[in-house]
């Protein structure tokens, strides 16, 4: 008995989404919000009374997913308008970046483009976030500078090291813009946030399997990645909601699961790896970065 009061005391209480705030009178911009992480995000922000912006490559899949909310939010008997809860379809065309530099351009670049673009509407909001979606994988990256500038070089960046790759870039511009919102008072209103889903059961895995392992060995592989107690894409989609909507998250923290370092479990805070707070690099991309939109981003 005395053991079993113990252990309630010690355990935390989780955030498992039923304490999302109500997010009416708020404009969201999700992501690849077509399928997985993105459409689950989408999707719960909506039935908090976002006002949802489903930003997808393909405008078929992006109208499905848009056809898809609105049908699950009249089944909960929410209204389906601006007061309520509205999702819609954007298309976003990142045309030659995403060919020349794929998994880079897609998960970094296109980010970066569309802060800048949408930066001088985002300031001037009341409580406003730029949140990035990172991953496990930046834990092995080692950024290669050269390498990401070169259109020859695209095709080495196909593989896994691409994708860990532009999911540490993910964490160096969300800490170097953080940095710079912070040399202003007037931005200090605006908040750069990270999160990562852990290990979830996405596409996104059985894709490396397919595109990447030996033909003979794919079904295996396969048949073990889906056997492993992955999270959920609801549980998945957490850390990425609390950081989008809780109060007391503050700028430049990053989250992701609780449970097997990092890898399942509910939201809580955690530090990336050292490499992801170098400003030197951060500093090195964003000007990369620059040229390759062909634009400045001035952070004031």
């Amino acid at each position: 008995m005395a053991l079993a009061q113990w252990w309630r005391g010690q355990a935390r209480e989780v955030w498992d989404g039923s304490q999302i705030p109500s997010q009416r009178g708020k404009i969201a911009i999700v992501t690849g919000a077509n399928s997985g992480i993105g459409f689950e995000v989408a999707k719960r922000l909506a039935e908090r009374g976002a006002h949802v912006v489903l930003a997808c490559r393909s405008e078929a899949r992006g109208r499905e997913a848009e056809n898809l909310i609105v049908q699950h939010l009249q089944q909960l008997e929410l209204a389906v308008d601006s007061k309520i809860g509205k999702a819609e379809f954007m298309q976003v065309d990142m045309g030659e970046l995403a060919s020349i530099f794929r998994q880079f351009g897609v998960n970094h670049i296109g980010a970066f483009y569309l802060t800048r673009l949408l930066f001088e509407w985002i300031k001037k909001a009341p409580a406003p976030r730029v949140v990035a979606v990172s991953s496990l994988a930046h834990r092995t990256a080692k950024m290669d500078f050269a390498t990401i500038a070169s259109s020859e070089n695209a095709r080495a960046w196909g593989d896994f090291s691409c994708y860990a790759s532009s999911k540490m870039a993910n964490l160096l511009f969300t800490y170097e813009l953080d940095r710079r919102l912070k040399k202003h008072a007037a931005l200090r209103h605006v908040r750069a946030v990270a999160a990562h889903p852990g290990l979830t059961h996405t596409q996104i895995f059985a894709k490396f399997v397919v595109d990447f392992a030996p033909r003979v060995l794919r079904w295996l592989l396969l048949k073990i990645l889906f056997s492993l107690p992955f999270n959920s894409v609801p549980v998945g989609a957490l850390p990425i909601l609390y950081v989008a909507t809780v109060e007391s998250v503050a700028s430049g923290e990053y989250f992701g699961p609780d449970r097997w370092g990092g890898r399942v479990g509910y939201p809580v805070r955690e530090i990336s790896t050292p490499a992801s707070y170098s400003e030197a690099d951060a500093k090195q991309l964003w000007t990369l970065s620059e040229e390759i939109v062909e634009g400045r981003f001035d952070v004031r």
